[in-house]
């Protein structure tokens, strides 16, 4: 059981992935002028913006107590706001 968990995880930790994920929250950035940040949520990279995260919170998959800023940006894999292209 335990090699087809790392068989999972390697899968979905590819850095294909991960490119695709900076690329889909880059073209919504551009698209709608929202802060996107790239998680790695239950084996997959999921792209999110704060209404996403406020949802999710209210949901149940994310305790309620979290910040959708201060205490999402150290989990944070990317972030549009930190790309150099975006001015900072």
């Amino acid at each position: 059981m335990n090699k087809l968990r790392a068989f999972i995880r390697a899968f979905h930790m590819r850095p294909s992935a991960l490119r695709r994920a900076k690329k889909t929250a880059d073209r919504l950035h551009k698209k709608n002028g929202y802060r996107y940040r790239v998680f790695f949520i239950l084996g997959r990279y999921r792209v999110m913006d704060r209404n996403d995260i406020r949802d999710r919170k209210k949901s149940g998959l994310f305790n309620f107590w979290l910040k959708a800023g201060k205490d999402f940006d150290t989990v944070a894999i990317y972030d549009t706001n930190s790309y150099p292209e975006n001015g900072r």
